[in-house]
């Protein structure tokens, strides 16, 4: 039998990843209260304040279908190295720092350097939560490279635009891990429709 203070231990930590991913989640869909800038007038004409006003943008940034399937396939492999990495931890550490990216772009609202902040939040929040959770770090970086290597060769060398990410770095995963998800069910409907 398993020792009970490590079951403890898997339960604390399963309840702690699920809470940050609730509230990563909710300050996701529901906008974080947006803090006043020193400069309002130089806010970014296509700031978005809620995933649902951002979502319509990202699809139209990835409308090449090798694109989309380079995206599937990135995320798809982080997927992977998550559920064979602790799945229960993996889920902590990116809601962290996806919930670090969101606050540090909501800070930042309007200030020129706004995404390489948030892009480094978001960077630090993964290496924080993954000391926090005990996470493996070379998955992470697995994870970062599969998934962004491939998003970023889409965008490169097919839709020959600029990836989100560099403009909107948490939005941006959020589309990703959407539009996975968006193209799973689609493929499912349609092998449930024949």
């Amino acid at each position: 039998m398993e020792n009970p203070g490590s079951f403890r231990i898997f339960c604390l930590e399963t309840a702690t990843a699920v809470l940050l991913a609730s509230v990563f989640s909710f300050a996701l869909f529901n906008g974080v209260p947006q803090v006043p800038t020193l400069t309002p007038g130089a806010a970014d004409a296509r700031y978005f304040k809620s995933f649902d006003t951002f979502y319509p943008f990202y699809l139209q940034e990835h409308t090449h279908d090798t694109s989309r399937l380079l995206h599937f396939g990135g995320t798809a492999c982080c997927l992977l190295v998550c559920l064979l990495n602790q799945p229960h931890k993996a889920v902590g550490v990116f809601s962290f720092g996806g919930l670090m990216g969101l606050v540090a772009s909501r800070l930042c609202t309007g200030m020129p350097e706004a995404p390489a902040y948030e892009a480094f939040a978001a960077l630090g929040g993964l290496l924080v939560a993954c000391q926090m959770f005990y996470f493996p770090m070379r998955a992470l970086v697995l994870c970062l490279v599969c998934g962004y290597g491939a998003a970023w060769a889409g965008h490169f060398y097919f839709e020959k635009n600029q990836p989100a990410t560099f403009t909107y770095p948490v939005w941006s995963f959020a589309g990703d891990v959407h539009l996975f998800f968006d193209m799973v069910s689609e493929y499912s409907t349609r092998g449930l429709a024949k």
